[in-house]
């Protein structure tokens, strides 16, 4: 009976020294102490090995560092650790697809789809996954999923857009840039592809000018 009573406590004292650990790493990263945020996620996540927050919040530090490969890592071990978080499971499928892994990503979109089917960011990437893998008819299909869930949608925009161009869809294809222009102006990618589309079928005046808008 002691020695249970001497394992319960133990284990809240961990956990109590696991959290007290994540607010340490929290207040640097919201000080802009990068370095030291990242050490203390790192430690917190030897404190708890089974815990899956310190791993996201390493894959979220190491993809706004441009350090694809170590995010990559880190988002795969906290989704192995939590297969109910959505957030988790979302931004392992987009970073996947970053790292051109589309068969992961296109997994994890679809565990996120399952537990919220609303859930337009894991359509959209969901849809990348699939044109990366050449199911273009498929991944419209989904992409016009996202774009029914939110119609303003400017990367669903975007991304069918270009899928509309991969299956040599220009007319529709420069209808559907110009929509993500008049959602969000100042967006350059839509602005540019539109232009190279307008330059497929001969525009090239108005693909110079929408190039132009581009880099103002």
């Amino acid at each position: 009976m002691a020695n249970r009573q001497d394992r319960r406590r133990d284990k809240r004292l961990q956990n109590q020294e696991f959290r007290e650990q994540m607010k340490t790493a929290m207040a640097h990263l919201d000080n802009d102490r990068v370095r030291e945020a990242e050490l203390a996620f790192k430690e917190a996540a030897a404190m708890q090995p089974g815990e899956a927050e310190p791993h996201h919040m390493l894959a979220m530090m190491t993809y706004r560092a441009g350090r694809l490969e170590e995010a990559g890592n880190h988002i795969v071990e906290a989704a192995m650790r939590d297969d109910d978080d959505v957030a988790i499971h979302a931004d392992c499928g987009a970073i996947m697809n970053m790292l051109g892994r589309p068969a992961e990503a296109e997994a994890a979109c679809r565990h996120v789809i399952d537990q919220d089917p609303d859930h337009v960011e894991a359509y959209n990437n969901l849809s990348v996954a699939l044109s990366m893998q050449g199911k273009r008819d498929e991944a419209l299909e989904i992409c016009e999923a996202a774009l029914a869930r939110r119609p303003d949608y400017t990367d669903a925009l975007v991304n069918k857009a270009n899928l509309l161009v991969k299956m040599d869809d220009t007319i529709a294809a420069i209808e559907a840039f110009a929509a993500a222009i008049q959602v969000a102006p100042e967006n350059p990618l839509a602005r540019v592809n539109l232009g190279i589309a307008l330059r497929m079928v001969g525009e090239l005046d108005a693909a110079e000018e929408q190039c132009r808008l581009s880099i103002e």
